[in-house]
């Protein structure tokens, strides 16, 4: 589907070039990894087909519309505290809106200076409500305010990563863009590299592509989860403490993966209470409809919800799905699964 190619390149278009750049740079990029790597503990696959949820979707808020100019290309979501985040890719800038959908503010435009923004991959709201905006293209993460003021800029030029999971005294980097054997990395809050990283738990990854083998991840509080669009594992983590690794409903190892043009398994994920949510693509004809829900505990299959039509990226926030898509025209609706009544439900 021509949609969830959007999805998945927009947000790693720029890492194709840059993640060239630095294999070609890096002197044994395509050796193996080192004998110490962790060699991690392999699980079954999902033995079972995905069981869908009987549901119906209300709609607790509708943002854009027909006629409305107010969104262009939105494509990064958060949420917290009853505010949605969002940054839109054609007027490169966050925009804060009430639950309700009224905006708050805007911040940004398009450059490298102070407050510009240049195809920045991901978009957190950190464990003090504070927004945090990864800006690869830039070499920095912007810390924003729930009222959106400027915090701080954060300069990463020794770390070049798709998503970020701001925990309380340091940044982690996963989807790194560079053939080290790293699975995710921390900055301290004024950028230095920190000594912690994570290797890659299985030997199929730690050898695979560096461009197949990128992450992605969302986390809520100190929980955060990980991903991988090529392939089929998951991972759950409590701050830099494995909790749990499982496999995807529908997917295969990175490994079977050739090159970029093979499919793509999951394009979002994202953490609420103690379920773990996937955007699927896959190869089922709902791609990017489905979206798969897992245990934060223990990493197993819980469900799956078909959304009512193909989206472009997803957040989970108190059971609300707050989805993007453009059409039939471009919006970000808050979604509510509401269990439908069965006859034997109804009163009499």
């Amino acid at each position: 589907m021509a949609g969830g190619s959007r999805v998945w390149t927009h947000r790693t278009q720029f890492a194709a070039v840059l993640l060239s750049t630095v294999i070609l740079s890096t002197p044994g990029a395509s050796e193996a990894p080192p004998a110490g790597a962790a060699p991690g503990r392999r699980l079954a696959p999902q033995d079972r087909e995905r069981e869908y949820v009987d549901i119906r979707w209300d709609t607790a808020v509708a943002i854009g519309g027909l006629r409305d100019t107010l969104l262009s290309r939105p494509r990064l979501l958060a949420a917290s505290d009853r505010r949605i985040y969002a940054y839109d890719y054609i007027d490169h800038a966050v925009i804060g809106f009430e639950v309700n959908g009224d905006v708050r503010w805007r911040s940004g435009r398009e450059g490298a200076g102070p407050g510009e923004f240049r195809s920045p991959t991901d978009l957190e709201v950190g464990p003090d409500g504070r927004i945090w905006v990864n800006d690869p293209m830039n070499h920095r993460l912007t810390v924003l305010s729930p009222s959106g003021e400027i915090v701080k800029t954060i300069p990463v030029d020794e770390l070049t990563g798709r998503d970020i999971v701001p925990l309380e005294t340091r940044v982690l980097f996963s989807g790194l863009l560079n053939a080290a054997d790293v699975l995710w990395a921390t900055v301290s809050s004024d950028g230095q590299v920190a000594a912690e990283e994570g290797v890659y738990p299985e030997p199929d990854l730690a050898a695979a592509n560096p461009y197949l083998r990128q992450s992605m991840a969302s986390q809520q509080g100190d929980t955060w989860a990980l991903a991988f669009p090529w392939g089929n594992r998951l991972f759950v983590y409590r701050d830099t403490s494995v909790v749990c690794e499982g496999t995807l409903i529908e997917g295969r190892p990175v490994s079977a993966a050739k090159d970029q043009h093979s499919t793509i398994w999951v394009v979002e994920i994202d953490v609420d209470g103690d379920g773990v949510f996937t955007l699927a693509k896959g190869e089922t004809p709902d791609a990017l409809r489905l979206v798969d829900e897992y245990s934060s505990r223990d990493c197993s299959y819980r469900r799956t919800y078909r959304l009512p039509r193909s989206v472009l990226a997803m957040e989970v926030q108190d059971g609300v799905f707050y989805v993007a898509r453009e059409e039939p025209y471009i919006s970000i609706t808050g979604l509510k699964p509401v269990k439908q009544r069965k006859p034997s439900d109804a009163r009499p």
